[in-house]
């Protein structure tokens, strides 16, 4: 993956939508060793949505 993939800031992979990132997870959870749960949230600085195993609310709207 390159950097233009990843987020400047968290150095987190960027998806393109929520459905997007969604997907990824849910693959992800089907795999040995994956986190139990895992959420998409839009980035608040490069506004692409990410992937985190923390729970919580998550600031969608920015």
């Amino acid at each position: 993956m390159d950097n233009a993939c990843k987020c400047p800031v968290s150095g987190k992979r960027k998806y393109p939508s929520e459905g997007a990132a969604l997907a990824t997870a849910k693959h992800q959870l089907t795999t040995a060793g994956a986190p139990m749960e895992l959420h998409a949230y839009r980035c608040n600085w490069c506004n692409a949505w990410h992937l985190t195993k923390k729970t919580g609310k998550f600031d969608r709207d920015r």
